[in-house]
């Protein structure tokens, strides 16, 4: 087998491989309807790993959604991170909770 087969070859495989994870991602994540994910927060929880994973999710086309981070009882000092968290993200709202039980 000479390179270019090789080249070829390899090309072929990944571009499968590449095809059958889109197809997983449009599986597990229907595309073309707006949703709305919530994270509810606490003190404990790590936001931001929340948000990157819905924000790389959104960038992928995977879902399309609205983000609200729901404020279950936050002390002051940890809404004013909150807020300073969020503006790294302009379309996320952070939204005063009706319901403060966890």
């Amino acid at each position: 087998m000479d390179a270019m087969t090789a080249a070829v070859a390899l090309l072929a495989a990944f571009g499968l491989a590449a095809l059958l994870w889109l197809l997983l991602g449009w599986l597990l994540f229907p595309v073309g309807s707006r949703r709305t994910a919530s994270v509810q927060l606490t003190a404990d929880q790590a936001l931001e790993q929340n948000l990157k994973g819905l924000d790389w999710l959104n960038r992928a086309g995977l879902l399309e959604a609205r983000v609200t981070v729901l404020d279950t009882g936050l002390l002051p000092e940890e809404r004013a991170e909150t807020l300073r968290l969020l503006a790294r993200w302009p379309g996320v709202e952070l939204v005063q909770s009706a319901d403060h039980t966890s």
